[in-house]
């Protein structure tokens, strides 16, 4: 970032979003403009505590990923163990938004059909 640009506002936390009427909306839970290693940890907590809150009628959970500009390795780590984690719950595992960089990421380390089944490695 230029020392002389204003940050961009940032959501400093995922947030579980998206409603829920049973059966039919699934969980939304929306990443935050930044992980990183120093982020992954926590991160990771908030997102799984909020995927095991979903409604349990919900048949997917669906991560919001658009509003990460800034990520590294670790992102994905989170995004891989989140879609173990709807797995373990019977759910589907759907990540909308990807940023382009993130997914060439995914396709390097191997994880893009994890991530996305329509991706071809």
């Amino acid at each position: 970032m230029n020392p002389t640009q204003a940050p961009a506002p940032r959501q400093t936390e995922p947030t579980l979003g998206g409603g829920g009427v049973p059966g039919i909306k699934p969980a939304l839970l929306v990443l935050p403009a930044e992980i990183t290693h120093t982020q992954a940890s926590s991160c990771l907590r908030l997102l799984l505590t909020a995927a095991y809150a979903a409604n349990h009628y919900q048949t997917a959970i669906v991560v919001d990923a658009a509003p990460l500009m800034r990520f590294d390795s670790s992102a994905l780590a989170v995004l891989v163990e989140c879609r173990r984690a709807a797995l373990r719950t019977d759910k589907r595992f759907v990540v909308r938004g990807m940023p382009s960089r993130l997914a060439e990421l995914a396709r390097l380390y191997g994880v893009a059909e994890l991530l996305d089944p329509g991706a071809s490695a």
